[in-house]
């Protein structure tokens, strides 16, 4: 008995035909059936993503309020201090400069010879 090429390519074509068409069942199958599984997987993990980088964003807000609250608190005192040690420092020359008129009125009633 003698065999051809066309009786051994015969069986191969269909077993390769064959075997394409079920890996591509296969594959479309397990597409479908992990797909759904990837997709909400990639939502989780997206929501998780947003959720950290709210949380992390809302907690640069906080320090970076904290930060300028103590910045403004700091300023604000200073501010303070310098405006008290203004006027103190212009009450004291007020004084001084009265203190200092009245030493000069009294030299000029002794010059003219009038006393209060």
């Amino acid at each position: 008995m003698t065999t051809t090429n066309t009786d051994i390519e015969t069986p191969r074509h269909n077993g390769f035909a064959l075997g394409l068409m079920t890996g591509t069942c296969v594959g479309a199958g397990l597409m479908l059936w992990l797909a759904p599984r990837a997709a909400a997987e990639l939502r989780s993990r997206a929501k998780g993503a947003v959720k950290a980088l709210r949380t992390a964003a809302t907690e640069q807000v906080d320090d970076a309020t904290t930060s300028l609250s103590a910045i403004a608190t700091e300023l604000t005192t200073k501010g303070q201090t310098l405006k008290n040690g203004v006027a103190d420092s212009v009450a004291r020359g007020a004084h001084e400069v009265a203190r200092e008129a009245q030493v000069v009125e009294k030299f000029a009633r002794a010059a003219s010879g009038t006393h209060r």
